[in-house]
């Protein structure tokens, strides 16, 4: 295992990673010259956090690399690390207890399904990569980090900070990787949280034509999701088909996440306002 303090480590102990999230918790809280000295400390344990395009480290940046393999735990902890698969990751179905929800519930464990995705291991969306999302059916999850403002106009934000909940049918990479977060194609999420930020298509990109799916300059695009690499947290689990609109459409009746609008009991008046401006817009001459 690399010992040079001026290279950053991709190996870690168990107890070396319990030290680094005791540091960064720390430092999230420390004026700024401990902020200095604590990030010293981290650096002596090997991890520099920028080395990975990190700022401003969170547990979850940590977690994140963990869990797509970029970061190794080389103890036998399956609690704080797992090796990178292609296939479906286990899920937490309690903060104590982890495993993986079959591809189809018979009956639906409703209950163990909420728990993993909403209070299972969300990881942020900088640390994200190609592999690390599964191709298969499920529901996510996602959530602003702590300390990161929304217009307060659109709505009160959860204090526990999700903010959408959403179902991929076929595919949580195509879903949640490609078009939610990346734009690659209608995305009904990254839509959402353009109008919030203040975005708007360009005038007449959708004149003439029969969708309301309007899209953002590639500049805006950009700039979107540079605004979710660093503001976002992320979870998701695998679920079957057969039960994905129904569990969605309970969990999104329960939690009412400020982005979501069907199936929202409390949906953001302001949020259908200015996604339906974005619309206007893009269909005028």
């Amino acid at each position: 295992m690399e010992r040079n303090v001026n290279k950053t480590k991709t190996e870690y102990t168990k107890k070396e990673i319990e030290i680094l999230k005791k540091l960064i918790r720390m430092r999230v809280d420390a004026n700024r010259d401990d902020q200095k000295k604590i990030r010293g400390a981290m650096r002596k344990l090997g991890f520099y956090g920028s080395k990975f395009g990190i700022h401003d480290c969170q547990v979850s940046d940590l977690e994140g690399l963990i869990r797509i393999g970029i970061i190794k735990v080389i103890d036998d902890d399956t609690s704080l690390a797992s090796p990178v698969s292609r296939t479906p990751r286990s899920i937490v179905t309690s903060k104590v207890a982890s495993a993986p929800i079959p591809s189809t519930l018979a009956p639906i464990e409703a209950k163990n399904v909420e728990m993993a995705l909403i209070y299972g291991n969300f990881v942020a969306v900088n640390t994200l990569r190609d592999y690390s999302v599964p191709n298969v059916p499920g529901l996510y999850c996602i959530k602003l980090r702590k300390g990161v403002p929304l217009p307060q106009k659109f709505g009160k934000v959860r204090e526990d900070g999700i903010i959408y909940i959403g179902k991929a049918s076929k595919s949580l990479k195509k879903r949640l990787l490609e078009q939610e977060l990346n734009h690659k194609s209608a995305a009904t999420f990254f839509r959402s949280m353009g109008a919030i930020l203040g975005f708007m298509p360009p005038k007449g990109s959708l004149y003439g034509k029969s969708t309301r799916n309007y899209k953002f300059s590639l500049e805006d695009t950009e700039v979107i999701k540079k605004w979710m690499r660093q503001s976002l947290l992320v979870n998701w689990i695998t679920l079957g088909k057969e039960h994905i609109d129904k569990v969605e459409k309970y969990l999104i009746c329960k939690y009412c996440p400020l982005v979501n609008i069907d199936n929202n009991p409390a949906a953001s008046d302001e949020l259908k306002a200015a996604r339906k401006y974005c619309v206007e817009y893009a269909k005028s001459k």
